[in-house]
C-alpha cells in the first residue's frame, strides 16, 4: 500500500523591522577620493574604506603611494603591508562568509617565490609586531603570489599549488581577483559569469579573471573567524611594484536553517499523517526577502514563491520510515544555500482481525 501523508507548512519567521535585507559591504575602496595614503589609514576606528595600518613595516625603503587611482607598493629592502585589524561585524557577529574582490597587477622583472601574501582571519598583529603571520590560528585562509618575471605572476595556495600551472601561462596586466570564503556550517552557492557555483563549509574558491584558480581550497583554520585583513610584501625583488584597486568585500551568501526533524503517526484505518513543519529560515540573504524562493528535493510541487507565506501539499511516501528532505533557497541575487530535514511517518497501530461469522 502506498502511504500518503499531508504536510502543512507553518510560517514562523518573525521580522523585527523591514522585509528588505542586503548582503552588507564590510570594506570598499577604489582610491579615487584622495592621493594621500594617510587618508586611507585610521588606526583607532577605521571607516569602511580605511586600513588600520598601511606602508613599510620598518624603515622607509618600501614606499606605499596612490598612483593613478590605485594603491601602489614599490619594493625596497624592507617589507610592506596593509592591515585591517578593526574586526568586521554583522549585527555584532562575525561574517560567516565573505566575497573579497580586488584588481591586482605586478610589475617585476625578476622572479620571486611567495613575494606577496593575502590573508583573511582574526587578531592579526599591528604596530611594530607586524610580520608575515604564519600562526595558523590567525588565518582562516590565505593565498600567495609568485612573481614569475617579465611583469607576470602566478597565484599559489598555502600547500604550494600554483595557478596557472605553467609559468609560460603566467598572468599579466591587471587581473580581477574574486575570493569566496565560507566559514559557515553549510555548503553555500554563488553566481558568477551567469553560472552558479558552490563552496563547501570551511573552504574557499579563488578566481583569477573568468577562470577559477582554486576550487574548494581547504581553509587553513576553519574555526578562525572572518574578521580582519592582512597583506604582506616580503623581502626581495627590490624595485618590483604591486598595484591594487577596487576593493570590495561583502558578507557573502544566504544561509538557510531547516526546522527541527518531525515525526508523525498514522491514525486508525489511515495511511496518512498530518505534519506541521516549520518553514526553513533565511539569513545573510541579498535583496528583498519576499523575492527569495525555497525548493525541496522530495516534493517537487512544493516550491514556495513570494514568501513569507504558507502552503499545503501532499507527499507520496511508499514506505514507513525516515525521509531526508533537502531544502534549497535562492535569494534575489541568485545565490543559493541548502539544509536538510528529516520527516518520518510511523505506523504503530496493530492491525485487528475480525473472524467471519458462520
Amino acid at each position: 500500500m502506498r502511504r500518503l501523508f499531508h504536510v502543512a507548512f507553518v510560517v514562523t519567521l518573525l521580522l523585527l523591522s523591514s522585509q528588505v535585507g542586503y548582503a552588507q559591504t564590510v570594506f570598499t575602496q577604489d582610491f579615487s577620493s584622495s592621493t594621500s595614503v594617510s587618508d586611507y589609514i585610521n588606526n583607532s576606528s577605521p571607516g569602511i574604506g580605511q586600513f588600520t595600518q598601511l606602508g613599510p613595516i620598518s624603515g622607509t625603503a618600501t614606499v606605499a603611494s596612490i598612483n593613478s587611482g590605485k594603491l601602489r607598493f614599490v619594493k625596497g629592502s624592507n617589507q610592506g603591508s596593509f592591515i585591517r585589524a578593526s574586526r568586521f561585524a554583522i549585527n555584532g557577529n562575525a561574517p560567516r562568509a565573505l566575497r573579497y574582490e580586488f584588481d591586482l597587477q605586478v610589475t617585476a622583472s625578476t622572479a620571486q617565490a611567495s613575494a606577496v601574501t593575502f590573508r583573511v582571519g582574526d587578531n592579526f598583529p599591528t604596530g611594530s609586531s607586524v610580520t608575515n603571520v604564519t600562526t595558523a590560528s590567525n588565518n582562516f585562509g590565505l593565498f600567495l603570489v609568485d612573481f614569475a618575471g617579465s611583469n607576470t605572476f602566478r597565484l599559489k595556495s598555502s600547500g604550494g599549488t600554483q595557478y596557472p600551472v605553467s609559468s609560460s601561462a603566467a598572468l599579466s596586466g591587471q587581473v580581477h581577483i574574486d575570493w569566496f570564503l565560507n566559514q559557515s556550517s553549510s555548503t553555500l552557492f554563488y553566481s558568477k559569469n551567469g553560472n552558479t557555483y558552490s563552496v563547501g563549509s570551511g573552504k574557499m574558491d579563488i578566481w583569477a579573471g573568468n577562470n577559477i584558480a582554486f576550487d574548494e581550497l581547504v581553509a587553513t583554520t576553519s574555526t578562525t573567524e572572518l574578521r580582519c585583513l592582512n597583506f604582506y610584501f616580503a623581502s626581495g625583488a627590490t624595485g618590483s611594484i604591486v598595484d591594487m584597486d577596487n576593493f570590495s568585500i561583502k558578507e557573502g551568501f544566504p544561509e538557510v536553517t531547516c526546522g527541527a526533524n518531525v515525526t508523525a503517526y498514522t491514525t486508525t484505518d489511515a495511511c496518512s499523517a498530518n505534519l506541521n513543519v516549520a518553514q526553513p529560515t533565511l539569513s545573510n540573504y541579498c535583496g528583498d526577502l519576499s523575492a527569495a524562493t525555497f525548493f525541496n528535493d522530495y516534493s517537487y510541487d512544493a516550491t514556495i514563491q513570494n514568501w513569507p507565506g504558507s502552503v499545503n501539499y501532499d507527499i507520496t511516501q511508499p514506505n514507513n520510515g525516515a525521509q531526508t528532505v533537502t531544502w534549497t533557497v535562492t535569494d534575489a541575487c541568485g545565490n543559493q544555500s541548502s539544509c536538510t530535514q528529516t520527516i518520518s511517518v510511523q505506523d504503530t497501530i496493530v492491525p485487528t482481525f475480525t473472524a467471519p461469522f458462520y
